[in-house]
């Protein structure tokens, strides 16, 4: 029985090894990513796979987590690095 895998409900999966590619990494940090659960991964089984759609809209709530860390005023440190009491 032969598949079709252009339908229009298909859905087309990436591996570590894309996703390492997509996102200018290794490998092993995609899967160390997936195994703390800090990147969007479909397990099957013991493999990981990817949904291209889920990893962009992962890199675009990235983005917007670093422009509103960006706008945060950071409190400075003491000149001795100690804490201050209040």
């Amino acid at each position: 029985m032969e598949t079709n895998q252009e339908g229009p409900n298909s859905v087309q999966l990436l591996d570590a090894a894309q996703v390492a590619a997509l996102l200018g990494v290794t490998k092993e940090w995609v899967y160390e990513a997936s195994r703390r659960g800090a990147i969007p991964v479909v397990r099957l089984g013991r493999y990981c796979r990817y949904r291209p759609d889920a990893i962009e809209a992962w890199i675009g709530d990235l983005e917007g987590a670093s422009a509103m860390t960006s706008t945060v005023r950071r409190v400075p440190s003491t000149s001795s690095g100690a804490l201050r009491p209040s």
